[in-house]
């Protein structure tokens, strides 16, 4: 995520770094969700990852 904010731009052509912005991760079972600014930007859905986040879950 940090490589693709850094060489993207905003929609006004400005570089993100040049405002704050709100960063939101959503965490299921299945999968991360990542949004900046409520736009999502990506979803990690692989097994092995998922597993370890997971394993260290408190119940």
């Amino acid at each position: 995520m940090y490589d693709f904010l850094r060489s993207h731009k905003l929609e006004t052509g400005e570089h993100y770094g040049h405002h704050f912005h709100n960063y939101t991760l959503i965490r299921h079972r299945d999968r991360l969700i990542y949004k900046v600014d409520g736009k999502e930007y990506g979803t990690i859905d692989h097994p092995s990852i998922l597993e370890e986040i997971n394993k260290n879950e408190i119940n």
